[in-house]
């Protein structure tokens, strides 16, 4: 694993866009709620709960903030505000797939990910956990578009 980043053409995709840009909104609403509305002297102020509030949706917001970038060097994930980067160049990339199942259920959404390490066909992103191994958005179809460019291997779950 290297944390260079690439310089050629890159196609960006959020792990997660609604939900980042609802934590973003929600945080950014309860935040002037909470500091123009709250009067610090009073004991009953209900808007210092509101300031509670802005940090809790800042906390689902820096778990969602999430990026991957494709390019032709290879897989980078990029969270801003962690201040985290990890980069996965194509040849160290030993499994990409889409998972099917959370806690052995079907899922809302497919995650694609990209491993180097070997996974079946029965991976569960439940017990999974973003690290510098193991990439993963939200799958779409413009990602998978962009990975089939570039990976000439089986894509595990895709039909």
């Amino acid at each position: 694993m290297s944390t260079q980043s690439s310089s050629s053409k890159k196609q960006i995709f959020f792990f997660n866009r609604p939900r980042s840009l609802a934590a973003l909104l929600f945080f950014f609403a309860l935040f002037f709620l909470g500091v123009f509305f709250t009067d610090f002297k009073s004991p009953d102020n209900k808007y210092a709960a509101a300031l509670v509030l802005a940090f809790i949706f800042f906390y689902i917001l820096r778990h969602f903030n999430r990026r991957i970038e494709l390019s032709d060097k290879g897989v980078e994930s990029i969270n801003i505000i962690k201040r985290q980067r990890y980069f996965l160049p194509w040849s160290e990339i030993r499994c990409i797939g889409i998972t099917k199942s959370y806690e052995d259920k079907p899922v809302l959404f497919e995650y694609l990910y990209f491993s180097n390490e070997k996974k079946d066909e029965y991976f569960d992103i439940s017990r999974a956990r973003h690290t510098p191994e193991l990439l993963m958005i939200i799958c779409r179809r413009a990602a998978v578009k962009c990975v089939l460019r570039h990976w000439k291997k089986k894509i595990v779950n895709y039909k």
